[in-house]
C-alpha cells in the first residue's frame, strides 16, 4: 500500500511524529482503515501511528527490529519509499 498525504477521508495525515491511534486527527479516516478498534494505545501493545509524510511512500505495519513500545499490532509507518532496504525489517507471520 502506499499512501496520499493530507487531510480528511480518503488520505492519511501527516503527523510528522509518532502519534497515539487515539489522536483526534485520526478518527475521520486512519483509524477506521488500519487502526485498532476501542480505545487501544501503545501501553495495550497497539503500536503508534507515523503518518503519510510525502504521497506515494510505502505503508509497513507492526514495527521493525528494536522498535520497541512503537511496534505493535496495528503500528502504521508511512515514513520511507518503497525503495528503502533495511536489515530490521522482514515479514513474520504467526499461527
Amino acid at each position: 500500500m502506499t499512501c496520499v498525504g493530507g487531510t480528511g477521508t480518503g488520505y492519511w495525515y501527516n503527523s510528522a511524529a509518532w502519534i497515539e491511534w487515539t489522536d483526534g486527527n485520526l478518527s475521520d479516516y486512519e483509524k477506521v482503515r488500519a487502526g485498532p478498534a476501542g480505545v487501544y494505545t501503545s501501553v495495550q501493545n497497539a503500536g503508534l501511528y507515523y503518518g503519510c509524510s510525502t504521497t506515494g511512500n510505502a505503508v509497513f505495519r507492526g514495527g521493525d527490529l528494536g522498535a520497541g513500545a512503537i511496534a505493535g499490532v496495528f503500528a502504521f509507518n508511512a515514513l520511507y519509499a518503497p525503495s528503502l532496504v533495511a536489515a530490521g525489517f522482514g515479514f513474520r507471520c504467526g499461527r
